[in-house]
């Protein structure tokens, strides 16, 4: 890590994630300690509000992806910051606040 204090990650970066598995991961905020995140999977649910990510795309080659992926507005947590593994590579910023208003969709619906 680096120095003490310093916060390593930035909103929008993308990480691996090591959690069940490693899995693609963009921050949403980070401290000393732990970082809250956004991650993505391959399993699509058509019934959910999510944001697809084709590896095709610009933004699926920005983040580094190899298949589709899926970023559900419920796949949020905050981990240790040694689980996670920086990619050095920043989420596009209109994909970061596609994602970002996912998140806050499902937020509002569990709210009711």
């Amino acid at each position: 890590m680096s120095e003490a204090g310093a916060i390593p990650f930035a909103p929008g970066d993308v990480v691996w994630a090591h959690l069940d598995k490693r899995r693609h991961a963009i921050v949403i905020w980070s401290h000393a300690q732990a970082a809250l995140i956004i991650y993505g999977t391959s399993k699509e649910k058509s019934y959910q509000p999510m944001v697809r990510v084709s590896h095709q795309s610009p933004d699926g080659q920005a983040l580094g992806l190899t298949k589709p992926t899926f970023f559900y507005g419920w796949n949020l947590k905050v981990v240790a910051l040694d689980l996670l593994e920086s990619r050095s590579l920043p989420c596009p910023d209109e994909l970061f606040v596609k994602i970002l208003m996912v998140h806050k969709e499902e937020f509002l619906k569990r709210k009711r």
